[in-house]
């Protein structure tokens, strides 16, 4: 059983290790570009955006979806973000919906 184990650990480091990206990486990639595209929207100045929270989750092979937490001018908005990211042109879309504002 230590073995499969171990080849499955092995199987995944490799395969993370092949120029793939980890959500990670895909949350760090798209952060600011989903408070540009906020701050455009609502004509805000993303500067005076503060960022508490952002996570992202993978739905399935290239969709990923998560929270963002915000402060602007002393109140607090959660964000649902989706992310749509092509692997092969390592291109994507955002899509964002305040859920919730304090």
């Amino acid at each position: 059983m230590k073995k499969v184990l171990m080849v499955l650990s092995i199987s995944l480091f490799l395969f993370s290790c092949g120029g793939g990206y980890t959500t990670e990486d895909i949350e760090s990639e798209t952060k600011n570009a989903v408070i540009e595209s906020i701050s455009e929207t609502l004509d805000i100045s993303s500067k005076n955006i503060e960022i508490d929270e952002y996570t992202l989750i993978q739905e399935s092979g290239n969709v990923y979806s998560g929270i963002l937490k915000t402060k602007y001018e002393g109140k607090k908005q959660t964000w649902d973000v989706k992310v749509i990211w092509d692997h092969d042109t390592d291109k994507y879309t955002l899509e964002w919906e305040l859920k919730n504002e304090i």
